[in-house]
């Protein structure tokens, strides 16, 4: 079935509510329940309603429950926000001159307290630059070929074009072609898809794969402790950070029946000395560089891009 899922491009949208929708209304050891109905959208479907989501109603009339099927068009989301450095961002070249400014001004406190905060004001100097200077690319890639297909016309027809219209037709297919790049890796880094090689540049590919991994990483019902369910976005929110906060909270260690050892089930000293070495940066740099793109960022928005942008 998984197959055959694959290649007619079919994804399942999963369910909420009870697991089954199919009994043979039998009584005791003979009653049989089975997840039978499902409701399958292709990537065409998935790109246009990425939040659709499918709940089981309680069963009645019929050995079948009924499927709703949810668009999610009105779907409210949580009251905070995320910002989360852009690999996009680095294709402009504007936007190395607002990091070099942000990252170089004058700072205080501990190294610690310095780099963090010299990462968080340059990545909202950064997003804010963007919010002002970085237009909507699927809008600006729509004008750009709107521009080309008109100057196109011009140069069939019998007046031609004029040597500005050429540069300027030139100009634009070279505009519209970065344009195209800027969205495949704007894509790219929400698919999350590491074995397509950097050259390719499937936007259509990766944003099905994106709204793939936005579905299968959204919590659209959380059960409570009381047993209850619920939908709403803040209690999910709460719930989630309520019970992350209880399992790494600090706690005190106590050493009391901790084992000794021997000397010689000790750390030679050539091995002590090894660990306790200062790290250089040239090993810092080589270990930030050997990572791969945009690795499970944190709260803080920071990635592996944003240590290779500076």
């Amino acid at each position: 079935m998984l197959k055959a899922l694959a290649r007619n491009d079919f994804h399942d949208l999963g369910f909420l509510g009870p697991m089954f929708t199919w009994s043979n209304n039998k009584d005791a050891a003979s009653c049989i329940w089975v997840w039978l109905d499902r409701i399958l959208i292709n990537s065409e479907g998935l790109g246009a309603a990425p939040l659709a989501a499918v709940k089981h109603l309680p069963c009645f009339a019929s050995d079948h429950c009924p499927l709703l099927l949810e668009m999610g068009l009105n779907t409210s989301v949580p009251c905070f926000k995320w910002i989360r450095f852009e690999d996009v961002w680095m294709s402009y070249p504007a936007s190395w001159k607002i990091v070099f400014e942000a990252w170089n001004k004058a700072d205080f406190g501990t190294p610690e307290e310095t780099a963090n905060r010299k990462c968080s004001r340059t990545l909202r100097a950064i997003f804010y630059w963007s919010r002002n200077r970085v237009r909507d690319l699927g809008k600006q890639k729509d004008h750009l070929e709107g521009k080309i297909k008109a100057l196109q016309l011009i140069d069939c027809s019998e007046k031609g074009l004029t040597p500005e219209q050429d540069s300027e037709l030139r100009s634009t297919v070279g505009e519209f072609s970065a344009t195209l790049a800027r969205l495949a890796t704007w894509w790219r880094q929400r698919a999350k898809v590491r074995w397509i090689e950097e050259g390719d540049a499937n936007s259509h590919f990766f944003h099905s794969m994106a709204s793939v991994r936005r579905r299968s990483n959204r919590v659209d019902e959380v059960k409570l402790i009381d047993g209850e369910t619920s939908r709403d976005p803040q209690v999910i929110h709460d719930e989630f950070w309520n019970f992350f906060s209880l399992k790494w909270r600090a706690c005190e260690t106590q050493r009391e029946s901790w084992p000794t050892f021997e000397p010689d089930k000790m750390l030679n000293e050539q091995a002590r000395n090894l660990l306790d070495a200062k790290v250089l940066e040239e090993e810092i740099r080589r270990a930030v560089f050997s990572m791969g793109n945009n690795r499970a960022p944190g709260i803080d928005g920071i990635t592996s891009s944003f240590m290779k942008f500076y």
